[in-house]
């Protein structure tokens, strides 16, 4: 996390100067809104903290206790292995769909609402143990087990530019994987 933190202040730690904004055009005419990140360093974390957590649920939590979990229940092999194609199956029509909203909505708001969802699931699975709910659990975090990408990809690319979103987003990546 240390080293993580380092490279995201070692790439956005300088902000342009107000003279270059200006010939970039990236401080706003008179009447309109300027969304350029002020402080690139602090959106960065502020970015990474949610995708560390959003790691932590998805590989730290369901991807490897999910199986445990359900057989500590007495859940059967096979109903566990249903749950899992309902994630992925309907992570993939999710995906698709957080992809198209990305263009359309506002990203921290689709975001956030995608993150209270992913609690919900968690909750949910807290009160699973028949292999009805399991499935139904499988079927609510699936919407969002990997549908948040769309989104933070386009939320780095709209704070730091398409010129960074490399950087930005590859940075990103690794704050997920770290949780």
């Amino acid at each position: 996390l240390f080293l993580l933190t380092a490279l995201m202040w070692l790439f956005f730690r300088d902000a342009p100067s107000l003279d270059e904004r200006h010939r970039n055009g990236a401080l706003p005419r008179p009447g309109e809104v300027n969304h350029a990140p002020a402080q690139p360093f602090v959106l960065a974390i502020a970015l990474s903290v949610p995708y560390v957590i959003c790691g932590f649920t998805d590989l730290g939590l369901i991807s490897t206790h999910f199986v445990p979990l359900a057989e500590g229940r007495g859940i059967s092999p096979s109903v566990i292995a249903w749950a899992l194609a309902v994630i992925a199956t309907v992570n993939l029509g999710s995906n698709l769909i957080t992809g198209h909203l990305a263009d359309r909505v506002s990203l921290t708001t689709l975001l956030s609402v995608m993150y209270l969802w992913r609690a919900f699931s968690l909750a949910f699975l807290m009160t699973a143990g028949d292999p009805t709910s399991i499935l139904l659990f499988a079927a609510i975090n699936g919407m969002v087990d990997a549908a948040t990408i769309a989104p933070t990809a386009a939320l780095c690319a709209q704070l730091y530019g398409h010129g960074k979103i490399g950087t930005a987003y590859g940075l990103l990546s690794a704050a997920h994987q770290f949780g």
